[in-house]
């Protein structure tokens, strides 16, 4: 176990969790310092949502695991729960129209319920496991595309690609059309723009392009249904709180498809990304996982919550709750800091802040904290980064990052776009 030492300031670091070239390299003193000092603290809205009065940080591992039971009174839809107009998971505020009441992340309980039962099956640990053999191929020509150059883009081309094909062998993409999925999550990731209102621009036109592709790909599947998600979600049938069965409509199944897409690449690429950059900072756990591949399984949990790719969930105050002796009203949004409880020392330990690829217990919530929201990808996930670990410590085990990240410009994937590595040809 290797990690350096912390030296805890009392001076208040500069935060501003808006400032998205920031976020990714400081963060992690932020919540280190909040955790220690200011475990419940406000902050301001972001610019380019003039409305927003602000919001509630919670860091530590206790309040978010309360936030995320206590969905009554905390919505992922907004202040009025379901049937709002305005909320959602994101600091800034979402409208129906982005989703709010209509994408299942985006829904609460009983829609919520209903939701995620057209694809659960495809997402157990049996529907999970029946995919390796084919993921497992994946990986290994990933692999087999990048061995003989002695170094590559390891995001792009090798991060990126295990994430994308599982996500669309789920939901039986083409092969031939997978690869602009990545462009486009990206696009809505780290979006670029000179000043907030082309930012916002560029977000909606990538949004637009997976809503005009799942439109396309759900013509071809409603004529020609194959044993896939998207022919699942297509033609399945929720029953909605009054009874009534519902079959999903064109808007509902393209805001599922963004979901599943953006969810499917983004997250577990981030986490296997950062398992390259948390290797390269401490080579004696690299060096202890090739000595024992036994070691593999409670290495995957270890960067789960070492890396923690997803950044935040924000919920909305429905009626009075109270955390750190404060009660916030309704209409308050409440955002949960996965990394910064991920390392929260009275769950972890002293060892909070240190990379140790055989923790146990390891209780971490990368995948957020049961309730009705817990990761419905969690199993693939797992398999993702097992497979990754297996083929990079037998075929590259002298594997090593040669460059400075390229961060995504994002508060909520915590991620590099772009990472250097070089090993020797195979």
């Amino acid at each position: 176990m290797t990690g350096p030492g912390v030296v805890e300031v009392d001076v208040r670091p500069d935060i501003d969790f808006h400032d998205l070239d920031r976020f990714p390299v400081e963060c992690r003193e932020w919540f280190r310092w909040l955790r220690a000092h200011e475990p419940l603290s406000h902050h301001p809205g972001p610019v380019d949502d003039p409305d927003n009065s602000g919001f509630w940080s919670l860091v530590r591992y206790a309040d978010l695991k309360r936030a995320h039971r206590d969905w009554s009174r905390l919505s992922n839809e907004g202040a009025d729960g379901p049937g709002s107009e305005v909320g959602g998971d994101t600091i800034r505020d979402m409208t129906r129209a982005e989703g709010v009441g209509s994408m299942m992340i985006l829904t609460d309980p009983t829609r919520h319920t209903a939701y995620r039962k057209l694809v659960n099956r495809g997402f157990t640990p049996r529907g999970i496991a029946a995919l390796e053999p084919r993921l497992r191929v994946i990986t290994r020509s990933a692999v087999d595309a990048v061995a003989g150059r002695g170094g590559c883009d390891f995001v792009q081309d090798l991060a990126a690609m295990l994430p994308l094909q599982a996500i669309c062998e789920l939901l039986g993409v083409p092969e031939g059309e997978r690869l602009q999925l990545v462009d486009w999550t990206n696009a809505i990731t780290s979006p670029y723009g000179a000043d907030a209102e082309e930012t916002r621009t560029a977000v909606a036109e990538a949004r637009q392009r997976v809503y005009a592709y799942a439109a396309e790909l759900g013509a071809r599947k409603r004529a020609n249904p194959e044993a896939d998600l998207t022919s699942r979600i297509l033609l399945g049938e929720v029953t909605l709180a009054d009874g009534t069965e519902h079959r999903l409509s064109e808007f509902e199944f393209e805001m599922f498809m963004l979901l599943l897409i953006f969810a499917g690449n983004e997250t577990t690429r981030s986490a296997i990304s950062g398992a390259m950059l948390a290797f390269s900072e401490h080579p004696d756990e690299w060096d202890r996982l090739l000595a024992d591949p036994r070691l593999i399984p409670t290495a995957v949990e270890e960067i789960l919550r070492y890396v923690s790719p997803v950044g935040h969930m924000r919920r909305t105050v429905t009626e009075a709750v109270e955390f750190q002796g404060r009660r916030l009203g309704r209409g308050e949004r409440v955002v949960m800091w996965y990394p910064a409880a991920n390392r929260d020392e009275a769950v972890f330990g002293p060892t909070a802040e240190q990379f140790d690829i055989g923790r146990r217990p390891n209780e971490h919530m990368a995948f957020g904290a049961n309730g009705p929201h817990f990761c419905l990808g969690a199993w693939l996930a797992r398999l993702e980064l097992r497979l990754m670990l297996e083929e990079l410590t037998t075929r590259l085990p002298d594997i090593r990052v040669s460059g400075d990240p390229v961060w995504a410009r994002s508060n909520i994937i915590l991620g590099p776009l772009h990472l250097p590595v070089a090993f020797s040809p195979r």
